[in-house]
């Protein structure tokens, strides 16, 4: 395995396969977003500090992204559907995304990695994800997944767009803007009502429409979900 090395100004870094690698480099971009579909497709949480793992583990890997390992981030070994072995270590390259993703989830659910799902699960701080790596027989030296940390972070801030919340029916919640709080509650139908808290349910907003006092609906409220108005 080759060392990992970084520029005087720590901008850039080289993987285990030599590839030299920066925040700008789409590269990163891509790693966020696989990050992001493993995630999905494993069941597995998304939050900030596993993104950051996940990314610092494929930039530590090197592989998926423009080289012989295609769509194999990770470097798993798992073959799949026609994959083939590009090296004495039998990581594998894939026919399509789809099967790079597949089989890598297969990897994670040996038990050899369990230690590292449960960090997943728990959104433990990268660099203890980053030990249980190493910890593990997949391969990647756990402190050369703690050298990406610091671009990964900088990637996931620069790419990682976290979800907006979105309320399940019948849960009330709270939220401000423009200085007035709101209550917020999901209706049938994924459809809600917002109302200020300064009055009472939506007889309030009832008597405020025939009032004429209503603002007008804010539709980018958690994603439009809600059409907010409000009681003066």
């Amino acid at each position: 395995m080759k060392a990992l090395f970084s520029s005087q100004d720590g901008s850039q870094l080289h993987t285990r396969f030599g590839f030299a690698i920066d925040i700008d480099n789409p590269l990163m971009e891509q790693r966020v977003q696989w990050g992001v579909t493993l995630f999905t497709q494993a069941k597995l949480p998304i939050n900030v500090n596993d993104m950051i793992s996940i990314v610092a583990w494929e930039t530590a890997e090197g592989g998926g992204f423009g080289n012989l390992a295609a769509y194999n981030p990770l470097n798993t070994t798992q073959v799949l559907d026609g994959s083939w072995p590009i090296n004495y270590a039998g990581v594998q390259s894939y026919t399509s995304y789809q099967n790079g993703l597949t089989a890598t989830i297969e990897t994670l659910g040996y038990s050899s990695y369990v230690p590292i799902i449960d960090s997943f699960d728990a959104g433990a701080p990268p660099v203890y994800t980053a030990q249980a790596i190493g910890d593990s027989p997949w391969g990647t030296p756990g402190f050369l997944v703690s050298e990406c940390i610091e671009i990964a972070q900088a990637s996931v801030a620069q790419y990682y767009v976290p979800p907006k919340p979105k309320p399940k029916p019948g849960v009330d919640m709270y939220f401000t803007t423009n200085g007035v709080t709101y209550l917020a509650t999901a209706g049938p139908g994924g459809k809600g009502y917002a109302v200020a808290l300064t009055q009472n349910g939506l007889k309030a907003y009832e008597a405020a429409v025939a009032a004429g006092t209503v603002a007008p609906p804010i539709p980018d409220i958690e994603n439009g979900l809600y059409n907010l108005f409000v009681v003066n």
